[in-house]
């Protein structure tokens, strides 16, 4: 039996949105997403001008912090889209979610994403996380942008104590070290 979403036939195969529009791909994926289970805190947070939320399981205890970036080939996604998924994450690795809202394409072209991320991962940073408390992940693209954001972290606090300066090119950190934003 057929589904219909924002007006268009779906087949029992999966969700086809090739015909939608861009708002309309952005807005079945917003409503896509499942609620949290009960007992879970949501608390939306300004990261450093970008929107995010800390998910939360019930009964969570210690310092552990998960930066999770959602996927959706960089133009469609929302903090909504997973929510459910990073409470459960939130409650098997027992570490609070920061869920990252990071500014989609065609309106924000490369490097906004990449930049979003490293802001934010500044942003916990300077709200108190340790390097070793945070783990950064991601879904599809988001897993690409943690990856990036990852290295171009690492390679900061290796410079800075190295007492080296940085500068971002192309939305890649680089170094005198290492000027190749390929590796």
């Amino acid at each position: 039996m057929a589904t219909v979403a924002l007006g268009r036939p779906i087949d029992g195969a999966g969700v086809d949105l090739g015909g939608l529009t861009l708002q309309e791909r952005r807005a079945f994926m917003a409503s896509a997403g499942l609620p949290p289970p009960a007992g879970t805190t949501v608390e939306p947070v300004d990261a450093d001008g970008g929107p995010a939320e800390w998910v939360a399981a019930a009964g969570l205890a210690g310092d552990r912090v998960l930066q999770f970036f959602h996927g959706g080939g960089y133009h469609i996604g929302s903090l909504a889209t997973l929510r459910r998924l990073l409470a459960l994450l939130s409650d098997a690795a027992q570490a609070r979610v920061l869920n990252v809202d990071y500014r989609l394409a065609p309106e924000h072209p490369f490097p906004a994403a990449f930049d979003d991320a490293l802001a934010d991962y500044r942003w916990l940073l300077a709200s108190g996380a340790e390097a070793r408390q945070i783990t950064v992940a991601g879904s599809s693209s988001g897993g690409g942008l943690a990856l990036d954001a990852r290295g171009a972290a690492r390679r900061l606090r290796a410079d800075a104590r190295r007492g080296r300066r940085h500068l971002t090119v192309d939305g890649h950190a680089r170094s005198s070290a290492d000027p190749d934003p390929r590796r």
